[in-house]
Formats: structure tokens, C-alpha cells, sequence
């Protein structure tokens, strides 16, 4: 199966990329500061109107994000894995998966010992930098906990938090051939795959069963590969609409919303109607599949997303998805809990420089050598697979002596 996807238009979603990595970056920095920033809520939480509401319950949270962020992070790689398979008429998978793996691990392993490193050389005691668990348990060095986070089959890894994610995506890179089977096995029916499984992760909120909660996202970003066509076609008709603009921008308002709105429901809504925002937990991968369109199908975010500034970032995002943890923990002990205003002013900006380096000197040879290694398991694959060919004896020749 093929695609006449225009690929130029992932450079869009390298831009996507490159602001959720920042997203999560900024979610990080709000946890650091939190517990001074929520000091005197009363404990029903912020009063609607106030800074701290505005900033956690109202839409402009999008900008703090950071789950939602991961979740716009599995859509766009079930998008970009599944493309190259269903433009590939003969695709191989022999070589796909030591690419992968190297593409993924590499980083992943130098990144763990880096956050080593830093665990070693800056004292920590408990202190309450924030209600999370990257902090938590992050006091002292655990080889074993270090060893199965490098590993992705730490589903909790203290020694990097944000490493929970990647377990989940080397799960799909995987399972890549199924979840590719199914997209295109389901044929016209994609859409109704597609409303199942946002009602798969709507189940798995609520039962919090997590396979449910992650894995049918990569499902969707690969129905909207294998039907790529029929998506940039309803973005041309949108486009071509006369009030093209407010179309693109009620979509990209109601992306907002879905993304956010299970953040206001917990603080306006009694608790006899927590079960709403629950629900509404469940539907923000809804607005996130919207986010991603609009910045695919919208040239005015496509213009925005594709410049050079937003590029770097996406250049950066793996990176800095990588190292920005274990820099701002360590920042943020060095400096001690009164300076917590400190830390985050310097790690912030150092994440950006670590994340550039880290780049250059790991990620970008980790990408050489995995393309590399792809490359020559591919021509000793097909190079097997003609030699395999050629002392098979052709149906007219069978017993011909």
C-alpha cells in the first residue's frame, strides 16, 4: 500500500515535536515550584479567577501540559513509523528492527548514566521539591533501578521519570507489523477503528489499566498514516472553506479545550460529579488528535511550526526529553529549597544547552550508526534473500534430469 503523502509535511510535525518537548519541559519547572505557588489554596484548590487557576485550571494550562504533551508524542510515532512501511512496496522489517532499537536505546543509555552521574556528584537529602516521582525516590543511587530504566521495562524509573514513556514506545516499535496489520486490514472502516480506540483509552483512564490508557494511541497515529490521503483531503476542504481561518481556529480552540477541560471540571464540579472529569481524562487524546491535524492541515500553523526557531526545537526534542530531568533535580538540590526560583531561572535555559550538546555528541551518531547498521542488514538480507532465490529450482525445471 502506498501513500501520496506530500513528506515535506512532517517537517510540521518535527515542529509539533519540538513544542510538546518544551511543554514538558515547562511541566517540569511548574512541579519544582508548585508546592510554593499553592501555598494558602484552600483545599478545595485555586479560586477560579485567580493567577494560580489560570495557569493550572483554565486552557491556558495547555501551556504546562506535559501529559498531554506525551500523548501528542505517541500519535505523531505511530504517525512517522507507519508511513515509511506503507510507502515502501517491499518494506524490511529484518533491518527495521535493529534501527530501532539502536535509534532508541543508544541515547536512552547514555542518558541513564548521565543522570548517574549527576545523582553521585550532588548531595540530596528528601525534600519536598514536588509531589512527584522523580523526586521521590530519586535520592540515592540504585544500580539495579538504573540497569531496567536503560532497559525501558521500568514502568516507574526514579533515576529518569521521564523514561516511563519510552517503555511505551518501544513496546509499539515493537509491536510496529500488528499495529500496521490492523490499520490496513480495517479499510473504509478506519474511522470506526478510530472512535474504538479513543473509547479503548477512555476505558483504560477509567480503570486505569495502562496498555489501554497508551497503546491505542499509537493505533490511531497509524490509521491516520495508512489514511493519510483521506485526512489531508478533509484538511484541503477545510481550507478551501470561505471562513477558512475561523474553521482552522474554532478546531485548534475546541483542541484546547478537550486537551484541558478535565482540569477545570476537578475544581468546579461537587465531588459527586467526579466521575465527569474522569470521563473527560479520557477524551483529551481527542483534542490532542486535533492539535495534530490542525498542524497539519492549517498553513498558518504550518508556517509557524515550520520555522526555523520552532525547527530547532523539534531537532532538540528527544534530547531534551532526555537530560532535562535529571539536570533540573540536581540543579535543584545544588541550590537548596529556598532558591527554588533560582533553579528552575538556570535550568531551564541549561536544559536547552545540555539538550543541544547531548544532540551532537549522542543522538545524532546514535542516528548514524543506527542508519548504518540498518543499511547493511538490509543488503545482507536481500543479498540472502536472492541467493535463497537462486538455488530454488524454478517450477519447469523440477526433475527435469
Amino acid at each position: 500500500m502506498t501513500s501520496s503523502f506530500d513528506s515535506s509535511r512532517l517537517r510540521s510535525l518535527d515542529g509539533v515535536r519540538g513544542l510538546a518537548s518544551v511543554v514538558v519541559l515547562l511541566w517540569h519547572a511548574f512541579l519544582i515550584a508548585q508546592p510554593h505557588l499553592a501555598d494558602g489554596l484552600h483545599e478545595g484548590g485555586a479560586a477560579p479567577g485567580t493567577p494560580y487557576w489560570w495557569l493550572v485550571d483554565s486552557p491556558l494550562s495547555i501551556l504546562i501540559a506535559g501529559e498531554q504533551a506525551v500523548l501528542v508524542f505517541f500519535l505523531l510515532s505511530g504517525i512517522v513509523l507507519t508511513l515509511p512501511v506503507i510507502r515502501t512496496p517491499r518494506y524490511n522489517w529484518v533491518a527495521y528492527y535493529p534501527r530501532r532499537i539502536l535509534r532508541l536505546y543508544l541515547p536512552v543509555v547514555v542518558s541513564v548514566v548521565l543522570a548517574a552521574i549527576l545523582l553521585i556528584v550532588v548531595p540530596r537529602a528528601p525534600t519536598p521539591i514536588a509531589a512527584w516521582q522523580w523526586t521521590d525516590n530519586a535520592h540515592s543511587f540504585d544500580p539495579l533501578g538504573a540497569v531496567t530504566a536503560a532497559a525501558l521495562v521500568n514502568p516507574r524509573p526514579a533515576i529518569n521519570g521521564p523514561l516511563w514513556s519510552l517503555t511505551w514506545e518501544m513496546a509499539f516499535s515493537l509491536a510496529l507489523p500488528l499495529f500496521v496489520l490492523i490499520a490496513v486490514r480495517v479499510g473504509r472502516w478506519w474511522i470506526a477503528a478510530v472512535i474504538g480506540a479513543v473509547l479503548l483509552v477512555d476505558l483504560g483512564v477509567v480503570l486505569d489499566i495502562s496498555p489501554l490508557k497508551f497503546l491505542p494511541v499509537f493505533l490511531i497515529g497509524a490509521l491516520a498514516a495508512v489514511n493519510i490521503d483521506g485526512v489531508m483531503a478533509s484538511a484541503r476542504r477545510l481550507s478551501d472553506a470561505p471562513r477558512h481561518r475561523m474553521l482552522w481556529s474554532s478546531v485548534l480552540l475546541a483542541s484546547t479545550l478537550l486537551m484541558t477541560a478535565f482540569k477545570a471540571s476537578s475544581t468546579l464540579l461537587a465531588p459527586e460529579f467526579a466521575w465527569v472529569t474522569t470521563v473527560l481524562s479520557g477524551f483529551v487524546i481527542v483534542g490532542c488528535m486535533g492539535l495534530v491535524f490542525v498542524s497539519m492541515g492549517s498553513g498558518a500553523a504550518r508556517r509557524v511550526l515550520e520555522s526555523r526557531s520552532v525547527q530547532w526545537t523539534g531537532r532538540l526534542s528527544f534530547s531534551l526529553y532526555l537530560v532535562h530531568v535529571p539536570l533540573m533535580i540536581a540543579i535543584s538540590y545544588a541550590f537548596g529549597w529556598d532558591l527554588w526560583w533560582l533553579a528552575i531561572l538556570v535550568s531551564v535555559p541549561l536544559s536547552f544547552a545540555l539538550a543541544a550538546a547531548f544532540t551532537k555528541l549522542v543522538e545524532q551518531p546514535a542516528h548514524t550508526l543506527s542508519k548504518g547498521v540498518g543499511r547493511t542488514v538490509d543488503r545482507w538480507s536481500r543479498r540472502h534473500e536472492a541467493d535463497h532465490v537462486a538455488v530454488v529450482p524454478a517450477a519447469g525445471d523440477a526433475g527435469a534430469s
